[in-house]
């Protein structure tokens, strides 16, 4: 997965969590460059009931582990789920 634009991830923050979801659903790649981006970038602004739609997609997914590494990569997981992994 690439994005094709700086702006898209500043437009609508839900793209990275989207984003995230369809690597873990289809077994997809994220871009290194689309990484550093979504990295650049929070999702403080979003509503739970949008996270959490996204989350019901991506806990559906048959490649969970590949969608938490990446949540992991973009220092997610204590913000989404409130603790940190690297205990």
């Amino acid at each position: 997965l690439r994005h094709i634009d700086q702006t898209s991830f500043q437009e609508d923050s839900l793209r990275i969590l989207r984003a995230v979801a369809f690597a873990s659903r289809f077994d997809f790649k994220i871009a290194d460059e689309s990484l550093k981006l979504m990295q650049s970038m929070n999702i403080k602004d979003l509503s739970r009931d949008r996270i959490n739609a996204e989350l019901y997609k991506f806990f559906k997914s048959s490649k969970l582990e590949v969608g938490y590494k990446y949540l992991q990569e973009l220092n997610m997981e204590k913000e989404i789920f409130g603790f940190d992994s690297a205990f």
